[in-house]
């Protein structure tokens, strides 16, 4: 599961880094104001964890990110430092 937490950290920076920009402009159009909801589906399929990742935020109006999911194979071995 260990490979699976540091992908979903990654997921989120990566949904932070994508839509950063948005966000601002949302937080300032609304009057320095804003909710932002970040979810995870975890899922097991096969031998692989999926994780779906999105971002929500909002007022009016809402935007959501596209949905993708990411497979994660906790059995295969990484190479670190290359």
């Amino acid at each position: 599961m260990i490979k699976t937490i540091e992908q979903i950290k990654h997921e989120i920076g990566n949904l932070l880094d994508n839509y950063h920009e948005n966000i601002k402009s949302a937080y300032e159009k609304s009057g320095f104001s804003i909710k932002v909801d970040i979810k995870i589906g975890l899922e097991r399929l096969g031998q692989d964890n999926t994780i779906t990742p999105t971002i929500e935020f909002y007022p009016l109006p809402k935007t959501k990110s596209e949905k993708y999911t990411v497979k994660v194979n906790e059995k295969q071995l990484s190479i670190a430092g290359m």
